[in-house]
């Protein structure tokens, strides 16, 4: 099945990441402010990715729809945290955080494509950069400590 299981873990680890990188918004913010006003969009994207529903069982087509709109939410998230200012001294930690988040929903847009086409060469390509891009925007969110809001 083309939605296979480490697929399947990254989307998720995406999800979770994003869930653990909330954001708010606002004038420049410092590393406190960014944290502390990061709960509302946090608990916003939360709420919208539990709300999607999980299809049980193998139908690709359910698959494919649910990453889809998983694709969807992530990017909306990540569009609402690419509004907040951070100061300088966290600026570029920030930066490294949205940039690859936005590869990470970006890159589930793209593995939903694949899927459709049943493109098995590309979901591994693009599953790769998943991994990669979500592993550095861990590492930016815990300089960050935008942590508070994980499950």
């Amino acid at each position: 099945m083309l939605m296979n299981r480490a697929f399947a873990a990254a989307a998720l680890t995406t999800l979770t990441l994003g869930i653990t990188a909330c954001g708010g918004d606002g004038d420049t913010l410092n590393k406190k402010d960014l944290t502390s006003k990061a709960g509302s969009i946090c608990k916003d994207f939360e709420a919208k990715t539990k709300a999607i529903s999980q299809p049980s069982g193998t139908d690709e087509k359910a698959q494919i729809d649910y990453y889809g709109k998983v694709a969807s939410t992530l990017g909306d998230f990540v569009d609402e945290l690419k509004k907040l200012k951070p100061a300088d001294d966290v600026k570029d930690d920030w930066n490294t955080l949205t940039t690859n988040l936005e590869k990470s929903a970006n890159g589930t847009k793209t593995i939903v494509e694949q899927a459709k086409k049943k493109d098995t060469a590309g979901l591994q390509k693009t599953n790769q950069e998943l991994t990669t891009a979500t592993a550095a925007a861990d590492g930016a969110a815990k300089k960050l400590g935008l942590d508070d809001c994980s499950n």
